[in-house]
């Protein structure tokens, strides 16, 4: 679905899929110590906000319609109840597949 090239690129860690995971990659963050987070799909994250002098803006899926959010805000992520399948087609598996691309872009 394109979420581990997302992650990638947002300096996240790759997640095998057969893992059910929810992962938090802060995006452009302003701090040493904004790193990557790896839950268990069974926990509900909750984020507070603390507003700074430019706002806070919730963008989901890189809309660019954000929501802007007010100090004290709470989001709350957790796992869908809806679930889908995939077909592969053509016989690789995740880590085929991610060798072949890695592999070509050294």
């Amino acid at each position: 679905t394109g979420a581990s090239g997302y992650s990638l690129s947002a300096n996240g860690p790759l997640v095998s899929p057969e893992m059910e995971a929810i992962i938090i990659t802060p995006i452009c963050a302003q701090s040493l110590y904004s790193r990557p987070v790896v839950a268990g799909a069974d926990r509900v994250i909750t984020v507070k906000t603390k507003v700074s002098e430019g706002g806070c803006y919730l963008s989901i899926d890189g809309k660019t319609a954000t929501v802007p959010l007010a100090e004290g805000d709470e989001i709350f992520f957790e796992k869908s109840s809806m679930k889908t399948v995939f077909i592969r087609l053509n016989g690789k598996t995740f880590f085929d597949v991610l060798n072949e691309k890695l592999r070509g872009r050294r």
